[in-house]
């Protein structure tokens, strides 16, 4: 697995390459199989006409048990191999490939449920703001209110000044036109 950003080793094509001799010295195919315990990014492998034999290809089963990444294996013509061991390889890509299927399944489920939470955050955030936005309507119609009341109070008094000035005018014109 490559450090630092770069892209990683997804599949390993070692077709032919002799890693073991005659299907003894599996020396290079331990070592592979080990690695395998700490990789999680190889998805893909193929060891057709290596010459593994059952041995060889029993240490990759194992190693590719520890590995739950791998999903698919190419292990034809690598010797004699045991059909219990082509069986085991099959059932631990079986078991990887089930699990990748419900790691995306698990992922899909995550991330329908945060979409989930952020609707529902956002539901929240949106009845908050029509709930502040009726408050101030609220506050708006009370002061257009109260300011169409001072407009009646005001024009009243002012009539009631109006109706007072009038009526003192008359009464000074009556006087006035009585003292004449």
């Amino acid at each position: 697995e490559e450090k630092g950003g770069g892209c990683p080793l997804k599949g390993l094509n070692l077709e032919c390459n002799p890693l073991t001799t005659n299907g003894s010295d599996t020396g290079g195919v331990k070592a592979f199989a080990a690695m395998l315990a700490s990789n999680g990014t190889l998805r893909s492998l193929s060891f057709a006409g290596c010459d593994l034999g059952d041995f060889g290809c029993r240490q990759l089963v194992d190693g590719i048990r520890r590995n739950t990444a791998v999903h698919s294996c190419d292990i034809t013509h690598t010797g004699d191999t045991t059909t219990h061991t082509v069986r085991a390889m099959a059932e631990a890509l079986r078991l990887n490939q089930r699990g990748l299927a419900e790691l995306k399944a698990s992922q899909a489920a995550q991330a329908e449920a945060q979409g989930r939470e952020q609707a529902s955050r956002q539901a929240d955030a949106d009845k908050e703001a029509r709930r502040v936005a009726y408050l101030q309507w609220m506050e708006d119609e009370k002061a257009a209110r109260v300011g169409d009341r001072l407009a009646k109070y005001e024009a009243a008094r002012l009539e009631r000044e109006a109706a007072e000035r009038k009526a003192r005018e008359e009464a000074e014109r009556a006087a006035a036109a009585k003292a004449a």
